[in-house]
């Protein structure tokens, strides 16, 4: 393959797949099938105390924070990376044990590479339900259903739509350790394995 579009399919995969991590509940990327595996009905109190009493209730992501981080992930690994919009919602509902996460929401981000502009945009739609369980601040998803949740990804080169297709990786969040905060009317959520933190402010 020529080095350019190497570079180019490189940066969309990058794009991609820092796109899933991204916005994807949880951190994941999920492209909808199955549920989580893990034992059935985490105790929301756990030893989290303060902290599973201040999750009840429903919450909304800042999604432009989200293509904001995501801008700055690219910059950090040597990339052009000029702009990142975020639109629609995410929102996420505790109650005692259960958390269900409902997605509407695209983000894209574009990355300049010797005046070629390659952007990704990836919208995510569906509901997903899980449960959990505390231990201090860090929570784990103790079942995951991402049946309804779908994620789609779409490119432009200079603003030209191509026929360019990445799937997101699959697969829940079961057992994957996430650190929490939770005060007053601010929330948030960071999967060890992800780069990224989404900000919620309470509804």
């Amino acid at each position: 393959m020529p080095a350019r579009p190497a570079i180019l399919a490189t940066g969309a995969v990058l794009a991609a797949l820092a796109l899933s991590a991204c916005s994807s509940p949880g951190g994941s990327g999920g492209d909808g099938g199955g549920s989580g595996g893990g034992s059935s009905g985490g105790s929301g109190g756990g030893s989290g105390g303060a902290t599973a009493a201040c999750l009840e209730g429903t919450w909304s992501a800042d999604v432009q924070d989200l293509a904001n981080q995501l801008v700055s992930y690219f910059q950090e690994q040597g990339l052009n990376a000029t702009e990142g919009v975020g639109s629609g919602t995410q929102f996420a509902t505790f109650h005692d044990d259960t958390a269900t996460w409902d997605n509407d929401l695209t983000l894209s981000a574009t990355i300049d590479s010797d005046g070629i502009a390659i952007t990704t945009i990836q919208s995510h739609q569906g509901t997903v339900l899980s449960t959990w369980e505390l231990d201090g601040d860090e929570m784990t998803f103790t079942t995951w259903d991402d049946t309804d949740y779908k994620i789609a990804t779409s490119f432009l080169i200079n603003d030209t739509p191509t026929d360019m297709n990445i799937s997101a990786p699959s697969g829940g969040v079961s057992d994957v350790p996430t650190s929490v905060t939770c005060e007053g009317d601010v929330l948030t959520v960071h999967p060890t394995a992800s780069p990224f933190t989404t900000t919620f402010a309470r509804n």
